[in-house]
């Protein structure tokens, strides 16, 4: 039997109407259609692909550099001649650069935005800073001039010198004439180290208290009557062996070392005694004003690193023996106000 003559009808009875004999419109899309793909959605997935395969960006970023020094190189074979010719086609003068460039410009400060900071070009500027250096400068000098008074008349009126460490002023006073002598070697301006004569003068002075309150008076007499021969002899034999760079330069380093374990000397024999003894808070309170003067003063006029380091070392290291002697004084006298 040929279904194809059986008319279809519904459950209900009724027919359905006539299919055309024409071809039916296709509901999908043929395969060529679903091979192509848009290239928008196509770079979507090569860029998905790019980032999601690190071993693909390592090989596009080496053909990238290896592109450009290729480029470089084939622009020096092709225009290089430029560099070496003047507009007229002639030869051209090389200039030869400075062998020292500051690393500060002379008409922009160095600052972030190139702003702030541009008014100290100005004479207005100019002058206060001149004039700030020299109110560090003299009130150092000032300040120097009377540093060890009040650890003398501290001496003095205790006749004792308890808590004060002799290898400390030993090794301060070896630290002042190696950086004197650093400081003269490269003929920095007088007013950065003009008040360490002053100091030394002071330290032998000290020395010889101390030595004279331990018993021990004549040694300081002995001390008192040599000290000025063989401080020339020191400072003499010194300028003979400073007379290579590398060995001030090594001394400088090594000087800002043993002004370090000068103060650890001092906070170790607080530390021993477990108090401070005769030491005056306020030298150390002014040495570290001194210490903080000069990290300004070098700033603005040397620039030297070696000096900007032992300053900064210094300043850290007065201070903390000023707040340990603060501390065992206040101690001291908190134990005392109990006793009572």
């Amino acid at each position: 039997m040929d279904l194809k003559s059986v008319e279809q009808v519904s459950s209900a009875g009724y027919r359905f109407p006539e299919r055309p004999k024409d071809t039916r419109p296709a509901t999908s899309r043929s395969r060529a259609h679903r091979r192509t793909r848009d290239p928008g959605e196509l770079a979507d997935a090569g860029n998905d692909a790019y980032w999601k395969n690190p071993a693909k960006q390592d090989e596009m970023w080496k053909d990238l550099v290896s592109k450009e020094r290729r480029q470089v190189l084939q622009w020096e074979k092709t225009w290089g001649f430029l560099l070496k010719s003047d507009t007229l086609g002639g030869p051209k003068e090389e200039k030869h650069l400075p062998n020292n460039i500051s690393f500060f410009s002379g008409s922009f400060p160095k600052t972030s935005n190139q702003i702030y900071g541009s008014r100290q070009l100005t004479p207005l500027g100019r002058d206060m800073s001149d004039t700030l250096l020299h109110i560090a400068n003299f009130s150092t000098l000032l300040v120097c001039m009377v540093l060890k008074f009040p650890q003398i008349f501290v001496l003095m009126r205790a006749k004792c010198s308890t808590g004060i460490s002799l290898n400390s002023l030993l090794l301060e006073l070896i630290g002042f004439i190696v950086f004197i002598t650093y400081q003269m070697y490269y003929d920095y301006p007088p007013p950065t180290y003009l008040e360490y004569p002053i100091l030394i003068a002071q330290d032998v002075f000290l020395l010889l208290l101390i030595l004279h309150y331990n018993g021990s008076l004549r040694q300081s007499l002995v001390y008192a009557l040599l000290y000025p021969f063989r401080l020339w002899q020191l400072v003499g034999g010194w300028r003979l062996l400073t007379v290579e760079r590398w060995i001030i330069d090594l001394a400088m380093s090594l000087c800002t070392f043993i002004s370090a374990a000068s103060k650890f000397a001092q906070l170790q024999c607080m530390w021993s005694s477990k108090d401070a003894g005769q030491v005056s808070a306020l030298s150390w309170a002014m040495a570290t004003y001194t210490c903080m003067a000069r990290i300004y003063t070098t700033t603005v006029t040397t620039g030297d690193m070696q000096v900007l380091v032992r300053f900064v070392a210094m300043t850290l290291l007065n201070l903390w023996v000023l707040l340990t002697v603060i501390y065992y004084q206040q101690r001291r006298s908190s134990s005392s106000k109990k006793d009572d």
